[in-house]
């Protein structure tokens, strides 16, 4: 079984970059999310002071509680060319939506004429809003969450080419539509929409893996496999905790592996993510290959026996 760990790899984990704003970060893991999870922008969450209560006591804080609660009105299914912020609309071809939902910060400001962040004077604002939906952008764009830098910079949700770069973290309105593929459903604890997978699942052999059990535990030398929830983490060279093998299964999102530890895995990814932290890329063709910043670019897409079915893997000059 490969391992393709280049010279030079490790230090690909501990490079970032700067920004003017020191600011918590904000960039998400280098996973995607499950097919079945929601991906949502949120606040940061308001720092707590440990208290006991009892009796009465309780009661009174659950109703003060309830009280300081930001009540917004119902989430239209659809607003081209606005921005929902807070109760108000924000003109898309005027303005951004600055915005901190769990605080209950939302400000229509307006648009930059340059880079500058138009919501660092806007007190408590932790991201800027371009878009809602993909009804707001142009052609095959989506509504897409990026990051102005990668360490400490805030982040912006705008519009962008599909596969979005990090993940698969579409923004929509509940009741709106998402890219092809996906299926608009409401966040836990927002309430705007994020688009999920309407099919998701892996082949397994003979089965197909899905709902309850979305994963394939493969094992590479015995050719056998089974569905689970997770493979577990026990460390195993030869076992293979499979999400995807193909970007078919990712609605065309890239799927590949990152630094196998302890068990390898692969997932549905961010077009971002793939040229820096993947050692095994699953392809269609060879277009499904992306340049990879240490080993180059790709000069095949082949048949890989080590997985099931008639998986390919991209295959780089240094292999």
């Amino acid at each position: 079984m490969r391992r393709l760990f280049p010279p030079g790899f490790l230090l690909l984990l501990f490079g970032s970059a700067t920004c003017q704003r020191e600011l918590p970060s904000r960039e998400p893991e280098s996973e995607a999310p499950d097919a079945a999870a929601t991906v949502e922008v949120r606040g940061a969450e308001p720092k707590l002071t440990p208290s006991v209560t009892t009796g009465s006591d309780a009661g009174e804080d659950a109703a003060a509680d309830a009280a300081k609660k930001i009540a917004y009105g119902p989430v239209p299914p659809a607003t081209p060319g606005q921005v929902l912020c807070g109760d108000a609309r924000c003109d898309l071809a005027t303005q951004v939506c600055c915005e901190n939902e769990a605080q209950g910060v939302a400000q229509c400001v307006p648009k930059p004429k340059g880079d500058e962040d138009p919501c660092e004077r806007v007190e408590g604002a932790l991201y800027q809003r371009r878009c809602d939906e993909k009804a707001d952008c142009p052609g095959a764009q989506a509504c897409c969450t990026t990051w102005a830098c990668s360490g400490g910079c805030p982040p912006v949700i705008t519009c962008g080419d599909v596969p979005c770069l990090h993940g698969q973290v579409e923004q929509c309105l509940p009741g709106g539509t998402c890219s092809p593929g996906f299926r608009c459903v409401a966040s836990r604890d927002s309430r705007l929409g994020s688009c999920v997978q309407e099919r998701s699942g892996v082949a397994c052999g003979k089965e197909r893996c899905s709902g309850e059990r979305p994963v394939c535990c493969w094992n590479t030398k015995t050719q056998r496999g089974s569905c689970a929830a997770d493979c577990g983490e026990a460390p195993n060279e030869d076992l293979w905790a499979l999400g995807c093998t193909s970007p078919d299964d990712c609605a065309g999102y890239p799927c590949a592996n990152f630094v196998p530890a302890p068990v390898a895995f692969s997932r549905c990814s961010g077009a971002y993510d793939v040229p820096d932290r993947s050692t095994v890329v699953f392809c269609r063709r060879l277009e499904d290959c992306p340049v990879m910043n240490l080993m180059g670019k790709p000069k095949a897409c082949l048949r890989d026996r080590s997985f099931p079915g008639n998986t390919k893997t991209c295959r780089y000059p240094t292999q």
